[in-house]
């Protein structure tokens, strides 16, 4: 039966769910070579203890642990053990779930360990925006279905299959609710949504095929073909025009906003100008520019950093109408600072100083991967510049509250 949750049921869902992102962030933190996925596994029961929540999992269905932890070709339900240890370009799939005040949250992150190949950073990261852009159709009267097209069609795409033997679904009074939320489908297809529904979205994607089958312990679930895989889960709830993400990103982007609210394409913001887009490097800085709609992403051009580059921004701003500036923020691929980081920072600085446009930041995480693969004969940083200028339209619907 699919169930409405209460506003005072999605306050404690929210609240839960905040608590169960700070503590995945903190697992996340740990993932190093030579720690084992046990290690992991006690500091998340320790953790969700500790602020009087209770593993959500663990003895789930009679499954053993608190954690899912799943290494490279297995996608979900791996059980961590001592053997399990993390190794140098592993690609680490967590998942993780808490019952807080009689209520189910739910997510789960995929990132490397130490070093990884660039091809594993690219399906970690096509994983993460196909949820985004699932999260992006879901609203009041839209469909299930409206969901697994999106997801699906942006995983496929990129060349990679999304699992279609195993799926989202509904949570908050339980693990497991309905309705089902496959990764693959049919715009108008599958139930209607209705506000107050607490949904589970998880794109679970192979680099290779889809097919899956199960390991001898009985729970972890590996490609068939032994692809390497990916997950990405957020719990959240439908509202009228959009949704809502309870479980807020621990893992990266250092908004200290409450929560994030994701809305419908075609929302009904009103725009006077442009957004511009920044990849900021030490020699050259990459430009791209949005239509007047702020929809569309375009690259524009790249500007030598050394050679008048203040001035020649001033002027393209005041031509252009630019009301928002979008600085790509460099962060390792377990979202953390780096050196390039603090650069950057110091650079948004003196951008605040220089040019009177409001600044904000986005995860730049593989945009030059992404470029180069996909530079159509422009520049690298401005093709940078134009993902990541693209990676801020996509999410400019959020809302911090």
């Amino acid at each position: 039966m699919i169930t409405i949750k209460t506003a005072e049921e999605i306050e404690i869902l929210r609240d839960g769910g905040e608590k169960l992102a700070k503590i995945l962030g903190m697992v996340l933190s740990r993932v190093k070579p030579g720690v084992s996925s046990k290690e992991l596994d006690d500091l998340a029961e320790i953790e969700i203890r500790k602020i009087g929540g209770e593993p959500a999992f663990k003895n789930f269905q009679n499954y053993p642990a608190t954690l899912c932890v799943s290494v490279n070709e297995a996608v979900v339900h791996g059980i961590p053990r001592e053997d399990v240890i993390l190794k140098e370009g592993d690609v680490v799939g967590v998942d993780i779930g808490m019952k807080y005040k009689g209520l189910y949250t739910d997510m789960a992150r995929t990132v490397g360990v130490g070093g990884i190949s660039a091809e594993a950073k690219k399906l970690i990261a096509v994983t993460e925006k196909s949820f985004l852009k699932g999260a992006r159709t879901v609203k009041h009267g839209a469909y299930v279905g409206d969901i697994g097209e999106a997801v699906q069609k942006y995983v496929e795409q990129h060349g990679y299959s999304v699992v279609r033997s195993l799926a989202g679904h509904g949570v908050g009074y339980g693990v497991h609710e309905e309705p089902r939320i496959p990764n693959f489908g049919k715009k108008g297809d599958g139930e209607v949504l209705k506000s107050g529904m607490v949904l589970a979205i998880e794109p679970m994607v192979c680099a290779g095929g889809y097919e899956l089958e199960t390991d001898k312990d009985g729970w972890t679930a590996v490609s068939k073909d032994r692809s390497l895989t990916a997950h990405y889960e957020n719990t959240i709830v439908v509202t009228k025009l959009g949704c809502e993400i309870l479980t807020q990103d621990a893992t990266g982007r250092k908004q200290g906003a409450r929560m994030r609210k994701v809305a419908v394409t075609g929302s009904s913001r009103q725009t006077s100008g442009r957004v511009l887009g920044i990849d900021y490097g030490e020699k050259r800085i990459g430009l791209a520019i949005s239509d007047q709609g702020q929809s569309q992403a375009f690259v524009y051009d790249t500007l030598d950093a050394m050679f008048h580059f203040w001035e020649k921004l001033l002027e393209i701003c005041d031509k252009e109408k630019i009301d928002k500036i979008v600085v790509g923020l460099p962060l390792n691929m377990s979202g953390n600072y780096t050196q390039k980081t603090e650069e950057t920072v110091l650079f948004i600085e003196a951008l605040e100083k220089q040019i009177k446009v409001p600044v904000e930041t986005v995860d730049e995480r593989l945009s030059s991967v992404e470029a180069k693969k996909n530079g159509g004969g422009s520049g690298i940083d401005e093709q940078s510049a134009r993902i990541i200028l693209e990676r801020y339209l996509d999410e400019q619907l959020v809302i911090n509250s």
